[in-house]
């Protein structure tokens, strides 16, 4: 069964070949093993709650605010 992913940011993982990376809108993370992988995946990518607790996520979400803040001031 494939993994549902939670945050957001998921963009993919290759559908062919060893499954070592994997992109998300930050950028493309690389793995030197499954067991690696599996260990920042489950844990936070595809946890319904933990993905909140990602530096990649919190990084990502503190960016797009700020961005939105800045629109917000601008238009008024």
């Amino acid at each position: 069964m494939a993994k549902k992913f939670m945050c957001p940011f998921f963009i993919g993982e290759p559908h062919e070949g060893p499954l070592d990376r994997m992109e998300c809108e930050l950028g493309e993370l690389r793995f030197p093993d499954k067991q690696v992988r599996r260990s920042i995946v489950f844990p936070f990518c595809g946890h319904p709650e933990n993905y909140k607790l990602c530096p990649f996520y919190r990084a990502l979400q503190a960016y797009y605010d700020r961005k939105h803040e800045e629109e917000r001031a601008r238009k008024q």
